[in-house]
Formats: structure tokens, C-alpha cells, sequence
């Protein structure tokens, strides 16, 4: 629970918020980042007023909460959070029995909420005292034995004003309503007189449950069930009348109750399920690494969202961590206990996911834990004692602190790699993002060009083989879809190929493009039928081979073509008809030695990018473009002479949303 702007803790508050803003080392987010998190996260962001570059980070997290005031000073900005990350879930916040009757003057929506409010709704004890919990507050009276006023109780009128002042602006996915007590008496004392006869009620709480109860089950019903309605209350007594609860001020010492209520919670709650664990600074301020890695960690062992920041007297922070940026993708089954344990005690857990998996030590003491195979570390630049990208099959875990790992392959989906290169993996600004291995399937030979991709839209991937002069492809169930020589058997240069959908079809394409002479890029449907004409992008004179990628897919996809040797390096981009769209030179006119092209979507905006190596300069690089031939990032420089005969791909290989660039070559140095 935190109310804003009250007395000169908020200022005191604000200061040290910048202080922390200047020294900690958080990543900070760009217009181009933004979207949703790979992991469940959510935050919880208070403040009443709320900028521009603010609402850019934000929309990095799958669910926020935001004060309803926002609404009335930027709702430009709740738009403009949607257009960033369509996927994100806007909550607005209000207090479900109490209100700030300090401070006041500059907020539109408090104002507004206020000019309903009879003074006979405020919660009294028997001396005929207003109560308050919050300084700065006084709490109202939410049960059926509060006086009628205009026709209405407070527990009528609120969910009024939420449905009718708040909701029904368009701007919100539903409301947090904070303070979801089962109790009345624990927080003011036994002297509430609900019906303010001078005599307090013995029955106080059941009054004040029943009060909550008919609040979320009256803006329920308002909404005819289409909003999200979640509250802030470590009980059990609403959920099923809510979508969620969080969990605030998350703390080791009631690890395993508390561990209990969120599993239970997402047992019962209204579909869709939005529960939170918020885990803080305890008001310090000062963000501590396994803190925020513990309270991750325990979320993922259910299906929740996690939150972490100052503490319950300021949420209003936009502090990110290398594991925010981590896809662990789907659960395989429940979290699991070292002993076997049915419900949550102190003990190892581990919970497996499609990429990797989550390792929490809820004791007391350090573990050592046996992975039963091997996984890679995070590559971070935060902490750097656990997240170094090391190969590990057993993990020192500190006392109450988690790690998580991914699983490690020897092949790559989705982009076609040589058989036996080594491949190398980078974000578009030269950062590694994982470890580097050989891929290699042994069902082909070394050289090869392989593809695992879902070639007709039926969920499974196939398997598209480029051998010296020849292309083969397999559905998912091992049976022959084609096998094509593009220049025949005698052709003694190599078959380059790209696989994308360039049509409005379901089934994608395949693109053949010689490494030399005076050929034609070729491209064949599933059956090995050629789908349109022999294409000579740079005349039939031309000699020095093609490299290809597919940006994009349906009718907006585009071919792109790099030149191969003995001209100056050249990158266009065409359309499905084969129809130049735009054409630039890359490097210097120095160049002849072929331009590698690749197409993903780097900044996870669901546009592709370019991006094409690596010229014959001091150093190998690799440059990035736009499908228009506007630079799009700067250049990633590689001081490695290995790189410069090396392919560029683009995949996502943290599951992070973000493609990353792939680059693979003959050697490991």
C-alpha cells in the first residue's frame, strides 16, 4: 500500500530516487527496446505524474499498474505504452477503503472520486474519531451498515465511479484495487462502530469481508465480467472474486506461507490469472541482486508475475535485469522439491521450462546443486559472480537467492548454418549474448547446409539440406518433399539457399542462388516445382554468385539479395514479383569479395532488419540496415580475422523477443 505526495517524505523520497537514478547500474531502455519481457513481470508504478521516456520503459513489462490521476494528466502516454508493446496489461490503481484527503489539490481524479463522497461514509470508532490507516488517509466504510447516502452506500459507490469514471475511458485493461484486508480491527483496533451508535461491533471483520466481497463483485457485474479486477492483500479470502492478488513486501522469512497463498491463488482466481509477488528494497533504496533474483526465481516456480522495487513507501521505479531479457518459454511440469515436499518448505527447487530452468534455494545456507546435465549460465553485465555465460552441470547456490540456466544444444532453428561451423552469438552492438558452439547433425554431412524450419504452417519443423549442387527437403515425419539439382548435377559451385514466405499463401518458399558463374536465383514451392521465372537480379552477364535472405513474410516480405565476387559490393531488396524496391553499396568499392545478408527482427518490433558482412577492411563488420537501405544500428566491428569468411543468420537465441545475430565460421578463434 503507498499513498503519493504526502508531507515531506516525498520530497525526501524524490531526491534519493534521483540520487539512486544517477549510480545504479540499470539498463536503461530506448524507443526501439521497447516491448514486453520474455519472463512474467509487472510493475507496480505509483507516482502521480508520469513522462514520456518513463511510459517508454514501462511498456517493457507484461503487466503495470498505474495511478488512475494518469488517465486525466497523460492519457496520450497509455496509448502510446499499447503501440509499443500491444501485448501489455494496464491496471489503474485506487484504494479500495480509504482515500488521500491531504495534498490533494493538484489531482483531477482524486477531486473528481471525492465530490461523490457523503461524510457520513467515513469509517468512525465509538468516540465519533475518523479512522485512518495510511497518514494522510482516512478509510471509509465498506459495509452494508454504512449510512445511505443519495441512494447509495460507499460499497455501491465505488465501483460506480471505477466503471463509470475510469473503465469506461477505454485506456485500461481493468483495476487494482489496493488493500484487499480480510480484516478491520487488526489495522485501527476493536473500537469501529460500523452503524455509529457508540457501541463497537463484535462482528466488525465478518461486516468488513462481507463489504469487500460485494465490491469486487459488484464491479464484476457492472462490467459485465470484461476487465481484470486484482487486489493487494496477502489472504485468501477474495480470490475467487478477483483475477489476482499481489503479494506486497515479498520477504525470505515468510518464504514458505507466503509461497503457499500464491500457489493457492492461482488454483481459484477469475481467468485471466494476474497474480504478483512484489519484493523490494525494504524502503532502503538500495536494490540488491540476489534479493531481486530470489523473489524472480519463487515466482517462476508458479504461474505468477514478478515486481521489484523500493518498497511500500515509493513504487515508482523502472529498474531492469539481465534476467528480464531471458525466455525461459513454456513450464514442463510443477516446481519440484530436493526432499519430495508437497507444499512449499525451506528446501531446493527447481522448476523446467522449454529454454532452461529456474533454480531456488529457499534455506538457510549455501547448496550445491547437481543440474543433471548441462546448462549455460546468463550472459549479463549486472552480477557478474552468477550470470558469466559459463557451461555448468551443477550450480553453488546461496542461501536464499535462485539462478536460472539454459539448456545448451548443438543445433540452431530457424536459420540455415553450415554443418560443422562454429557459430557465435551477438546482439546487433557487437555484445556476446550466449556461448559459442559447433553445430553439427550427424545425419548429414560437414559443409552442409541445414535448415530446420516449419516449412508448411503445421507447427513442426522440417528439414531443408543444401549439398554441394543439390537441395532435398523432409516434413516432420521423415518423407521426401523434393530434391531438386537448380543447375544440374554437373554445376561444380555450391547452392546457396534462403527459405521464407514472400506470398499469401501458408507454405513457404525455397530460394537457390549459385556461389558462382552465370546463373539464375531459382525458386521452388514444396514439390519442387519452380514458382516463378529464372531471375538474374544483376543481369545475365553477371558471374559472381548471390547471397540471399527473406525479410518478413506474406505480402510485405521482401528478397534480399547481397552480390557475390568480382564487383563492388552491392545489397537490394525486392518484392514478391522480383521487382527492385531500393539498392545501395555497402563498404567500398575495394570490395569484391561478396556480401553476406541476413534478415530478423533485432529490436523485437515485429519488423525485420538487415544485416549484412563483412568487407575488407582493418576489421571484419557487419552493418545494419532497414529493409529501405537506412542505417539502422551502428556498425558491429570484430577484431577476429576468423569472421571475415564467415555467414551472418539471424535468430533469437535468448528468447528474449529481440533477434540476435548469428555468425558462423570454420574455427573457434
Amino acid at each position: 500500500m503507498v499513498v503519493m505526495n504526502w508531507f515531506g517524505l516525498r520530497i525526501w523520497i524524490l531526491i534519493m530516487v534521483s540520487i539512486m537514478g544517477l549510480c545504479a547500474p540499470f539498463l536503461r531502455v530506448t524507443a526501439a527496446d521497447s516491448r514486453g519481457s520474455s519472463l512474467p513481470i509487472a510493475n507496480y508504478f505509483l507516482n502521480w505524474d508520469l513522462y514520456e521516456s518513463q511510459a517508454i520503459e514501462l511498456a517493457r513489462w507484461n503487466v503495470v499498474v498505474l495511478d488512475m490521476e494518469i488517465q486525466a494528466r497523460r492519457p496520450d502516454l497509455l496509448k502510446k505504452m499499447r503501440v509499443l508493446n500491444p501485448n501489455i496489461k494496464i491496471l489503474a490503481y485506487i484504494p479500495a477503503q480509504e482515500i488521500q484527503i491531504q495534498n490533494t489539490e493538484s489531482s483531477r481524479m482524486r477531486q473528481q472520486f471525492l465530490n461523490g463522497i457523503s461524510p457520513d461514509w467515513y469509517l468512525k470508532n465509538t468516540n465519533g474519531e475518523f479512522l485512518n490507516w495510511w497518514p494522510g488517509t482516512r478509510l471509509f466504510n465498506i459495509t452494508n451498515r454504512a449510512a445511505v447516502a443519495n441512494g447509495l452506500r460507499y460499497n455501491q459507490y465505488l465501483p460506480q465511479f471505477v466503471v463509470n469514471s475510469i473503465l469506461s475511458t477505454g485506456l485500461w485493461d481493468g483495476v487494482f484495487y489496493d488493500n484487499a484486508w480480510d480484516s478491520i480491527t487488526y489495522f485501527v483496533g476493536k473500537t469501529v462502530d460500523l452503524d455509529v451508535n457508540g457501541s463497537f461491533d463484535t462482528d466488525a471483520d465478518t461486516q468488513w469481508r462481507a463489504g469487500m466481497h460485494f465490491i469486487y463483485q459488484e464491479t464484476r457485474r457492472l462490467t459485465n465480467n470484461a476487465f481484470i479486477i486484482v487486489g493487494n492483500g496477502n489472504g485468501r479470502e477474495y480470490i475467487q472474486d478477483l483475477n489476482g492478488s499481489m503479494l506486497e513486501n515479498f520477504i525470505p522469512g515468510a518464504w514458505s506461507p507466503t509461497m503457499e497463498t500464491y500457489k493457492n491463488n492461482a488454483l481459484v482466481n477469475q481467468a485471466p490469472v494476474v497474480n504478483i509477488i512484489n519484493a523490494n528494497t525494504r524502503n532502503t533504496g538500495i536494490p540488491n541482486y540476489r534479493d531481486m533474483r530470489f523473489g524472480l526465481g519463487s515466482t517462476l516456480l508458479e504461474n505468477g508475475y514478478f515486481s521489484y522495487d523500493w518498497g511500500d513507501q515509493n513504487h515508482g521505479q523502472t529498474w531492469w535485469y539481465d534476467e528480464y531479457t531471458v525466455g525461459l518459454g513454456t513450464p514442463l511440469g510443477r516446481a519440484i522439491s530436493q526432499n519430495n515436499f508437497s507444499v512449499y518448505k525451506p528446501d531446493v527447487w527447481r522448476r523446467d521450462f522449454e529454454h532452461g530452468l529456474v533454480v531456488v534455494n529457499s534455506t538457510a545456507v549455501a547448496q550445491v546443486v547437481d543440474l543433471g546435465g548441462e546448462y549455460e549460465k546468463i550472459t549479463g553485465t549486472q552480477d557478474r559472480t552468477i550470470n558469466d555465460g559459463s557451461i555448468v552441470s551443477e550450480l553453488d547456490v546461496a542461501a536464499e537467492d535462485s539462478v536460472i540456466v539454459l539448456k545448451t544444444t548443438s543445433k540452431i532453428n530457424d536459420v540455415v548454418f553450415t554443418n560443422g561451423n562454429f557459430a557465435r552469438f551477438y546482439h546487433a552492438d557487437g555484445t556476446r549474448v550466449r556461448n559459442g558452439y559447433f553445430v553439427f547433425d550427424d545425419a548429414y554431412r560437414g559443409g552442409d547446409q541445414v535448415l530446420y524450419i516449419d516449412l508448411d504452417s503445421d507447427g513442426t519443423r522440417d528439414t531443408v539440406v543444401a549439398a554441394g549442387n543439390k537441395i532435398s527437403a523432409w516434413n516432420s515425419n521423415g518423407e521426401l518433399l523434393l530434391k531438386v539439382f537448380p543447375y544440374t548435377a554437373d554445376y561444380k559451385g555450391t547452392v546457396r539457399i534462403a527459405v521464407g514466405n514472400v506470398d499469401s499463401d501458408t507454405q513457404m518458399e525455397i530460394y537457390a542462388a549459385p556461389s558462382t558463374g552465370a546463373l539464375p536465383i531459382k525458386i521452388y514451392n514444396l514439390i519442387g516445382e519452380e514458382i516463378l521465372p529464372a531471375w538474374y537480379p544483376l543481369g545475365k552477364k553477371y558471374s559472381g554468385g548471390y547471397h540471399l535472405a527473406i525479410a518478413g513474410s506474406g505480402p510485405t516480405g521482401r528478397i534480399v539479395v547481397g552480390s557475390g565476387v568480382g564487383v563492388s559490393g552491392k545489397v537490394s531488396v525486392h518484392n514478391a514479383g522480383l521487382h527492385k524496391m531500393v539498392e545501395w553499396s555497402v563498404f567500398d568499392k575495394k570490395n569484391t569479395s561478396g556480401v553476406p545478408v541476413a534478415a530478423g527482427d533485432l529490436d523485437g518490433n515485429g519488423v525485420d532488419e538487415i544485416a549484412v558482412g563483412f568487407g575488407n577492411g582493418q576489421y571484419p563488420t557487419v552493418k545494419f540496415y532497414d529493409v529501405f537501405g537506412a542505417v539502422f544500428a551502428p556498425d558491429a566491428v570484430f577484431k577476429s580475422q576468423v569472421f571475415r569468411n564467415g555467414r551472418i543468420q539471424i535468430t533469437d537465441v535468448d528468447f528474449d523477443g529481440k533477434e540476435d545475430v548469428v555468425l558462423l565460421t570454420e574455427g573457434t578463434l
